[in-house]
């Protein structure tokens, strides 16, 4: 194990612990959409499990947005889920409704996080937000002329949902899934200009 391994693992953990974000024998839902973010995240809770005690399952949502693509996604991360011993929930999203289909988008994955949530009775959800996001939000915001209060980016904690990994980066996470062999999957709308996270990364 390489010691970039190794400060990552520990880094997670002590994350954890320091900023109370979950609490030791608790029931968490991971989201994951297949990326090297959330797989990696996964595999991070997956070597913390026991010493905190936590029950773990994955949960999966397919936008449909890509065809074959979007559900070889989800076969991806249900076999993840098995290897990693935890139970896996999906839903599909499919809306022809004219509008802002990114931002419909994005509140129907979080629905369906917190129904399944509140249905299994667990205590948090986690999701994959890194430093990376954390820095385009904020510059997307910028852009568009929030004010103050609109330039305070992504929460750690918000309601049930936590995001562990805002103070890892996503080359971080490439390179952690490189040393330990991860495979993940590579979403090709994170290409499409049309979304306008990716509009900012250009």
């Amino acid at each position: 194990m390489s010691k970039t391994t190794e400060e990552i693992k520990i880094r997670f953990r002590d994350g954890l612990i320091s900023s109370q974000l979950i609490e030791t024998e608790s029931l968490g839902l991971l989201a994951v959409s297949g990326g090297v973010d959330s797989v990696v995240m996964a595999h991070l809770f997956a070597q913390v499990r026991d010493n905190l005690r936590l029950t773990l399952s994955i949960a999966h949502f397919n936008h449909s947005l890509r065809g074959g693509e979007s559900e070889a996604d989800e076969d991806f991360v249900k076999d993840l889920a098995k290897v990693l011993g935890m139970s896996f929930f999906s839903a599909q999203w499919r809306s022809s409704e004219p509008g802002n289909w990114e931002e419909r988008a994005r509140e129907a994955r979080y629905s369906f996080l917190q129904k399944t949530r509140q249905r299994l009775g667990y205590d948090w959800i986690a999701t994959a937000h890194h430093a990376d996001d954390q820095a385009e939000t904020l510059l997307m915001r910028f852009v568009e002329g929030s004010g103050y209060r609109g330039l305070r980016g992504i929460p750690e904690r918000n309601g049930k949902v936590v995001r562990p990994l805002l103070k890892f980066s996503k080359a971080e996470f490439t390179h952690y899934a490189g040393e330990n062999e991860i495979s993940f999957r590579e979403d090709s709308s994170n290409q499409d200009t049309r979304f306008r996270r990716n509009r900012i990364r250009e």
